[in-house]
């Protein structure tokens, strides 16, 4: 049996002389009873679940803020007034905690806040600013006058609010006194008190990673550079790098050189780069007016680079 469609009323007959009830121009059509409430059975899983924010994508780089205010460099520009014992950001910070691995990866906990704010700043010296990275998401501000201990391996502080982090377990512990536990939390700069009140604010590099702006000319002799990477760890790569502004020696504007420590001979040298937990530089030798030789690109034959003709920067990032 076949049906037409008229295109005002839909379908009609004799679409209706097998439809119940049908009327003209108008059809209605009753699904079948179904005997009985459709259920859903889960299969169980065993073990336990962790939340989906422990269980959150592995971030790019774990244990670090991951995202933040920066100016054009990239360097974090957080905001924050001293003068005060309270120190408040400008903008919405995202900080990311570790604790370990399991079958599925890397667990994390990632959190964000509108304008953070630490308070009670008042301890002259340096104290360190912190977010705990909470389960729903949110981030919960802490000082402390104990500097954050990284380390490769080893036993966790016990002494009272000393956190320690071990890099190839990638947790951090807080000590009580009496025992160290598991804590997500998350350093993210520091200030310094003088008179009780805040005198300088350095917030840490995104990501444990920096990249100075490039410095047009190459150094002189015995030249003593140093840039602020405010990593705010010690375990890093360090290195400075070059790049061509006018064509010399068969290298083409552009063209970037990687920069290795050792002595060049002749009265010429390398520069031995250097770091801390906030810095990176390097100094050069004091011999006279030359001090870097450059082969060249093709032949290799060395030659004395002008320092005109190119420009400068350093360098630096976690190991981990």
């Amino acid at each position: 049996m076949t049906a037409t469609v008229d295109g005002t009323n839909g379908i009609t007959a004799p679409l209706a002389v097998i439809i119940a009830g049908a009327t003209s121009g108008q059809a209605t059509i009753s699904p079948p009873a179904v005997a009985g409430t459709p259920t859903l059975t889960l299969p169980t899983v065993s073990g336990t679940l962790l939340t989906n924010n422990d269980v959150s994508p592995t971030p790019p780089v774990r244990q670090t803020v991951i995202s933040g205010t920066v100016d054009s460099n990239g360097f974090p520009s957080f905001g924050g007034s001293t003068g005060s014992t309270t120190v408040t950001q400008s903008n919405i910070l995202i900080a990311t905690a570790a604790n370990g691995s399991d079958i599925r990866g890397g667990v994390n906990r990632t959190g964000s806040k509108t304008n953070p704010s630490w308070t009670g700043l008042s301890t002259n010296g340096t104290m360190y600013l912190g977010v705990t990275v909470n389960a729903d998401g949110t981030l919960t501000e802490f000082s402390t006058t104990l500097q954050p201990t990284y380390q490769w391996g080893g036993t966790y502080s016990t002494t009272a609010n000393q956190r320690t982090f071990n890099i190839q377990e990638m947790t951090m512990k807080v000590g009580s006194g009496a025992a160290a536990t598991q804590a997500y939390d998350v350093f993210v700069g520091e200030v310094t008190v003088a008179g009780g009140v805040t005198t300088a604010i350095t917030w840490y590099a995104l990501m444990g990673r920096y990249i100075a702006a490039w410095t047009a000319t190459l150094p002189g002799a015995a030249a003593a550079i140093s840039n602020n990477h405010n990593i705010g760890v010690s375990q890093l790569d360090s290195g400075m790098e070059w790049e061509n502004t006018t064509t010399e020696f068969g290298y083409a504007v552009g063209d970037q050189l990687n920069v290795p420590a050792g002595n060049g001979g002749n009265g010429a040298t390398f520069a031995f780069t250097w770091q801390t937990y906030k810095s990176v530089g390097f100094t050069t030798q004091n011999a006279g007016s030359t001090v870097f030789n450059v082969f060249h690109k093709t032949t290799g034959v060395s030659n004395t680079a002008t320092p005109a003709n190119w420009k400068y920067r350093t360098w630096s990032k976690r190991k981990w």
